[in-house]
């Protein structure tokens, strides 16, 4: 697979896949996020000129290293032998995933969110209620398990809107409604024409989860509630509470950029040392 280079100030050199670059960085949508700056400090910091579009390159890098770090680390495990073939499939999503986790930024970054979703007024809540759960069931039967689970999942995302951020939801939007097409021919460079065409509702649904933290409920005694652990592990790896590769990111670009050297962070050995640990509830 041929590769692009990027010079980064943060992370050196980071590697792209050709095709990634063309179907996906390249695309006016993903360009535009070079005018909307990462932050409002220049006031104080001058030389903050960092932008979410470098940003979105950098999560992308830390989550490939991330997700290398942590296969590395169980890929003698069962979990990740007898499941090969969905860490492989979800790892290149979740990669994905952080690339695009800012695409729906607005203008002036988050001056603007407001635009997006006005969390008081129903109606707005409604109509972005809707446009999710259609851009993560697609072409789905309504009535199907699949369906239903998204809804239950979206409706509980919903519950409380304050807690929502607009940008975040309309990134993850915009995942189907924008990129879906160049999803399929980025994910079929990797795996099977036959089984991208087949899951591709599943691996865009997980996308849209990830940029919005929407994890799936493992309560359920479902054939498929390990991987939906799995799931889970990657998801909070985006967007999480308290680490993500986010996070990481920005916390460490903001630092670098604006000159204000208050912070150490040790990434590759953070990233290298990810790995799965079983929760046991002791019932």
């Amino acid at each position: 697979m041929k590769t692009k280079l990027i010079r980064d100030s943060v992370h050196g050199y980071i590697e792209v896949p050709e095709i990634i670059m063309q179907k996906i960085v390249d695309t006016s949508i993903f360009q535009r996020l070079r005018q909307i700056e990462q932050t409002s400090m220049r006031t104080l910091y001058p030389s903050a000129h960092h932008d979410r579009f470098v940003h979105s390159i950098g999560v992308y890098h830390l989550g490939k290293k991330a997700i290398d770090g942590l296969i590395n680390n169980i890929k003698d495990d069962e979990i990740y032998t007898a499941n090969k073939d969905f860490w492989q499939e979800y790892g290149l999503c979740f990669q994905l995933a952080c690339l695009l986790h800012d695409c729906g930024h607005a203008p002036m970054s988050h001056s603007f969110e407001y635009g997006y979703l006005d969390c008081s007024n129903l109606d707005c809540c409604e109509k972005q209620k809707e446009r999710l759960l259609k851009s993560m069931m697609q072409t789905q039967d309504e009535k199907s398990d699949f369906a239903k689970l998204i809804k239950l999942d979206v409706d509980s995302y919903f519950d409380a809107p304050k807690k929502i951020t607009p940008h975040e939801l309309v990134s993850a939007i915009l995942v189907s409604e924008i990129f879906k097409e160049a999803i399929k021919d980025v994910l079929k460079a990797y795996l099977s024409i036959e089984v991208v065409e087949n899951k591709i509702y599943e691996y865009i649904a997980f996308i849209e989860r990830a940029i919005i933290g929407l994890q799936y409920d493992t309560h359920n005694e479902s054939p498929h509630s390990l991987q939906d652990c799995f799931k889970n592990c990657l998801i909070t790896l985006l967007n999480g509470n308290f680490f993500d590769v986010d996070k990481l990111d920005y916390i460490v670009r903001d630092t670098v950029e604006s000159g204000a050297n208050n912070i150490s962070i040790d990434i590759p050995r953070i990233l290298n040392a990810l790995t799965l640990v079983e929760i046991h509830n002791f019932e």
